[in-house]
């Protein structure tokens, strides 16, 4: 997401190898949840971590998507859990990340519903830098195959909203 004026630019891509991308301007403010994964840079054979944060987390009882990375650049190597409870190892599916895919499937324990502040982060993806010098990867969000889904405690869908990160 990107402010110019008075109006948010939004950039959209389904995969990190897709030939469609599709931009929307808007004048009014994000609405529901939103995750970000951050901007790395590193050099071939390098260990980084890209952090994972969200905003809007407000009241959440589960959530649910997919994460997608060119594994061409990049090797998943692992995660590291941060700040929200109940998130574990178990909650991701590792089962395609040879293939640049990371799913997770996440609900709040006591059923209530679980608050962050903005800019929190729930955890880190760790990958080996494969590709050359001058190669990169989107990180990005998508309901393939695990279908996105956010849910409040009042059993409410959030809006999903997500801001692609990159390894250089």
């Amino acid at each position: 997401i990107t402010s110019i004026g008075d109006f948010n630019l939004y950039y959209l891509s389904k995969h990190p190898k897709a030939t469609v991308s599709i931009v929307c301007v808007s004048d009014s403010p994000v609405d529901g949840f939103t995750l970000t994964a951050s901007n790395e840079t590193g050099n071939t054979g390098d260990e980084i971590c890209v952090g994972v944060s969200v905003q809007d987390f407000t009241d959440i009882l589960s959530m649910q998507f997919s994460m997608h990375f060119d594994e061409n650049v990049l090797q998943f190597e692992s995660i590291n859990i941060s700040n929200l409870e109940g998130l574990t190892q178990g909650n991701f599916g590792m089962t395609d990340v040879g293939n640049g895919e990371l799913t997770l499937a996440w609900f709040d324990p006591k059923v209530k519903g679980i608050t962050l502040e903005d800019g929190e982060q729930i955890f880190e993806s760790c990958f080996t830098i494969l590709g050359g010098n001058g190669t990169n990867s989107a990180i990005n969000f998508d309901g393939n195959p695990t279908v996105i889904e956010v849910v409040d405690a009042n059993g409410n869908l959030v809006n999903f909203n997500s801001v692609t990160g990159s390894v250089l």
